[in-house]
């Protein structure tokens, strides 16, 4: 059976280039086993690849920019690879102000850059769109965990996890 999340998912396809899909898809399963330097680097290419084939696919350019935060993160990547995140992160949000995983990619680079106050605005955004679904709840938590305000943060991760328990 599907979980509600999948099933959201099947409805609301972000792109009708079937190939761009395929690379978006195959990129977000990377990142999810991305405890590993090499999954992570898979992500990004798969996500460029998708950006490269659908350039208006603000989902993709989130996600792309997500890999790279987290590459930055790990310091697996250098300052151009920190830029390169914020700008795709700030052209999904251009295409799609609600695209929570842009704001996430942000939170993540305010945070290892020593600007939580930033994420907390990301946050912010997210909450006055109304955001309520498991992603968006997800990045405010993140943003009020790298903020110091973990108390705050783990009643929202509670609610992420109960509006989607397989992600």
């Amino acid at each position: 059976a599907l979980t509600s999340a999948e099933r959201s998912a099947i409805a609301h396809t972000p792109t009708s280039n079937a190939e761009a899909y395929e690379l978006f898809v195959r990129g977000k399963l990377a990142i999810r086993n991305s405890m590993r330097k090499q999954d992570l680097q898979l992500a990004e290419q798969l996500f460029t690849q998708a950006v490269r084939i659908e350039p208006v696919f603000p989902e993709a350019l989130a996600w792309l920019a997500l890999a790279q935060a987290r590459s930055f993160g790990r310091g697996l990547a250098s300052d151009e690879v920190r830029r390169a995140s914020v700008e795709n992160a700030r052209k999904a949000i251009a295409m799609d102000p609600g695209v929570a995983v842009a704001r996430l990619a942000l939170i993540s680079i305010f945070h290892t850059t020593g600007q939580a106050e930033e994420g907390l605005k990301e946050a912010a955004i997210l909450r006055k769109l109304g955001a309520a679904d498991a992603v968006s709840l997800a990045a405010i938590a993140e943003a009020y965990l790298r903020a110091g305000m973990s108390e705050r943060a783990v009643a929202i991760y509670q609610q992420a996890l109960a509006r989607d328990p397989e992600d």
